[in-house]
């Protein structure tokens, strides 16, 4: 609860406390992030929920996502990040010198049971994905929530990015706040072994649909 009523439409508030009850003594004091993008809004954003991999180098793998979310139409990628693998972390540090990427570090609060897919983990996930929404928001006309193994592709054949996506929803279907994109699975046991793509293009290798 705000301290006090407050009038935002006056100016944007730097900070806000919280209270059990209203107008009562506050003693905490939380910044408020209202991040303004530099000129035009740029039209598509990601927020990756979280990356936490000490022991597991998925560089080639990031590498080609990162490019292919580019190709679609993502202007920069945003990421919170815990622990990375030595050799992940020379690609992130690339990819954030070019601009392609930003991360954000985060902390487990004390208690959090070991569990990788807990209640209270799945709670942590949410708030980081909230956390990242909410700072990026102003900045992107969209904001994709997906993960580093995800990806919206086009179905039509004169579709070629989510730019062309997004003209065919607001032309044809007059649809332009939200969208939800159906899931497939495309499992590792199947391989494409198209001659002409390289091994190390892991998702281009994996193309055919088996759970829908």
């Amino acid at each position: 609860m705000i301290v006090c009523p407050y009038n935002f439409s006056e100016s944007f508030p730097t900070s806000i406390s919280l209270t059990s009850k209203p107008c009562f003594v506050a003693r905490n004091n939380l910044k408020i992030i209202n991040n303004l993008p530099e000129g035009a809004k740029k039209t598509f954003g990601i927020c990756v929920k979280h990356i936490s991999f000490p022991e597991y180098s998925f560089g080639i793998k990031f590498i080609e996502w990162v490019h292919l979310m580019r190709i679609l139409g993502a202007s920069k990628i945003h990421i919170p990040v815990r622990l990375l693998h030595e050799d992940v972390r020379k690609v992130f540090n690339y990819f954030e010198d070019l601009g392609y990427i930003e991360t954000s570090t985060f902390s487990e609060p004390s208690g959090v049971p070991d569990v990788k897919y807990s209640r209270t983990c799945q709670t942590l996930e949410n708030n980081m994905i909230n956390d990242c929404f909410y700072k990026v928001k102003n900045l992107y006309d969209y904001v994709l929530i997906c993960d580093p193994d995800e990806v919206i592709m086009p179905l039509k054949d004169t579709d070629r990015t989510w730019h062309d996506i997004l003209a065919h929803f607001k032309n044809e279907m007059g649809i332009k706040d939200s969208f939800m994109a159906r899931q497939r699975i495309y499992p590792n046991v199947i391989l494409n072994l198209n001659p002409e793509i390289e091994e190390y293009h892991y998702m281009l290798q994996h193309v055919w649909v088996i759970f829908q």
